[in-house]
């Protein structure tokens, strides 16, 4: 996915277009994951990516153009992540894991529906 990792700890990086780095002011994203675990690193990283692609695709002016792509990898992410989860309730062990994994699973669902909403011209409230 979209991963750099760094003295032991994952970062989301998304390299912005060169057309668009003067906009941002930036040549990519990037925010730590705070993790060394690379399973809960791509998950996190899924809501974070998907924020930025739609930020990309609103600074080019094309706001709703992006909207279908990004709905298919958000649902790709929550089925890869429903699969993780599944796993991990199924060891007790595994609670920690099971617990950022829903945290995840409830950030993606939010992102996705922050950008249905505001493809269809709905303020956050």
């Amino acid at each position: 996915m979209y991963l750099e990792k760094q003295y032991n700890t994952y970062s989301a990086v998304l390299k912005i277009p060169k057309e668009l780095r003067a906009y941002f002011g930036k040549r990519a994203f990037k925010q730590s994951l705070k993790t060394s675990d690379k399973a809960i690193a791509n998950a996190q990283a899924g809501p974070l990516v998907l924020k930025w692609k739609a930020e990309i695709e609103t600074a080019r002016g094309n706001p709703h153009q992006a909207l279908e792509e990004y709905l298919a990898t958000a649902k790709a992410d929550l089925k890869e992540l429903q699969s993780k989860i599944n796993t991990a309730s199924e060891s007790p062990s595994a609670d920690h894991d099971l617990s950022n994994l829903r945290e995840t699973q409830d950030a993606i669902e939010g992102v996705v529906s922050d950008a249905i909403l505001s493809a269809k011209g709905v303020a956050d409230s």
